[in-house]
């Protein structure tokens, strides 16, 4: 076990909890599932054969877009884990009205899980508690995100969001265009974009 100065015991952050509690489950629950790979650009579909699936996602980087008008809501690097929220309104037989759809950012690697089989093995295993984790991790994620980007002038949100694709793992920035995965999650043109980018790159801030 980690330890600080003076010997006090280390506490993993919340995005170490998370990290243990999605492999937890992925340890569970990826038993005798065969996984799919899907290339950049496609889309990850959690209905397969008329039947609601839970998405372990192992490889790749993944995209959150509103189906309205395909903005990107959110984002996420493997491991990973995809239509929790969705498996809700599938248990509960609540009217289907999911606003969001998923989209492979990078090529990636997933196992699709039946929600009934996923609930079984959750009640099983005791991942209740990994799971709550996430969803809150989740949710925290999301406020920073829209406190970052909500109001915000064109530098203050293609910053923030160059800092979120840094997090990326090396491997996945490189299949990734900047410039798309900017405008696509805030609607900035294409134009304005370019010039901040080119300002940041003039003045030693960013390598293009």
């Amino acid at each position: 076990m980690k330890q600080l100065n003076g010997g006090n015991v280390y506490r993993p952050t919340g995005k170490e909890k998370n990290l243990q509690a999605i492999l937890n489950i992925h340890q569970h629950v990826i038993q005798n599932i065969s996984p799919v790979t899907i290339t950049a650009g496609k889309t990850l579909d959690i209905k397969i054969d008329n039947q609601s699936h839970i998405l372990l996602i192992t490889k790749g980087a993944i995209k959150v877009c509103r189906r309205i008008d395909s903005i990107v809501m959110g984002c996420g690097v493997s491991p990973m884990i995809l239509g929790l929220v969705d498996a809700y309104a599938d248990l509960y037989q609540l009217e289907e009205n999911s606003d969001v759809f998923f989209i492979a950012e990078t090529t990636c690697e997933y196992y699709p899980v039946p929600v009934k089989d996923f609930v079984k093995i959750a009640d099983e295993k005791h991942l209740w508690r990994d799971i709550s984790n996430i969803l809150m991790h989740r949710i925290a994620f999301m406020t920073n995100r829209d406190r970052n980007l909500i109001g915000q002038d064109a530098y203050s949100q293609i910053k923030a969001l160059l800092l979120e694709l840094w997090s990326y793992p090396e491997s996945s920035r490189f299949e990734i265009n900047a410039q798309n995965f900017i405008q696509q999650r805030t609607g900035l043109s294409r134009s304005r974009i370019m010039q901040v980018l080119s300002e940041l790159k003039a003045g030693n801030y960013i390598k293009i």
